[in-house]
């Protein structure tokens, strides 16, 4: 079969008065499989959540685009880039999905300078594993396990304290940022452009 690097996107969101998150994200998800094999999740919790974009890299970073559409309508309120990976050994989500978790609200999580990758690092091998469970299993029974995600996975379902902190901190470059860095256009300017008059071609 065809093989591809696997780029895994990891994305803490706080969510507008506005509703229709679930759609628009899902809609830019099947609208990005054109370019690519794509999966990931969307959880959401009261007032954030975390959305987890896993596969082609073409995919990946069309549907991020989308999202951040989403971000400008106001949908969305705030959208940090979490981590990362752009050549993953494996796959942990193959399919999509949605889902709403019921929990009591927080207040986000102050992550001290020191601390913050390990608990990025606990959050995202935690969905991993999620991920993983559910693609070993048929469609139907993975359904009914999404249903009961809150019981079935409660030790890796990360704090909704943990998940605003993430989409608040400041440390963390916001989805807009990490676009426009990695995958925005490239503007070169050539230190000969900087130079006036103009230095004469160079004769061979």
């Amino acid at each position: 079969g065809k093989t591809f690097q696997i780029h895994r996107l990891l994305v803490a969101i706080k969510q507008g008065s506005k509703p229709g998150l679930e759609n628009e994200v899902s809609s830019a998800v099947s609208e990005s499989i054109t370019y690519g094999s794509l999966g990931g999740m969307l959880l959401l919790l009261p007032g954030c959540g975390l959305l987890c974009l896993e596969g082609e890299g073409k995919a990946v970073v069309n549907a991020a685009f989308k999202v951040q559409e989403v971000v400008k309508s106001g949908i969305v309120t705030a959208a940090n880039v979490v981590s990362t990976i752009q050549d993953a050994p494996r796959p942990a989500f193959t399919f999509w999905a949605v889902r709403n978790l019921s929990v009591n609200k927080g207040d986000g999580t102050m992550f001290e300078e020191e601390s913050l990758p390990a608990a990025i690092a606990e959050i995202s091998l935690n969905l991993q594993n999620i991920g993983k469970a559910l693609a070993a299993l048929p469609d139907s029974e993975r359904q009914k396990k999404l249903d009961q995600l809150k019981t079935s996975f409660h030790n890796e379902i990360p704090r909704i304290e943990d998940v605003m902190g993430l989409a608040s901190n400041e440390d963390l470059p916001s989805l807009e940022e990490y676009l426009d860095i990695y995958h925005g256009p490239f503007d070169l300017t050539l230190d000969s452009e900087l130079v006036w008059p103009v230095p004469p071609a160079m004769e061979y």
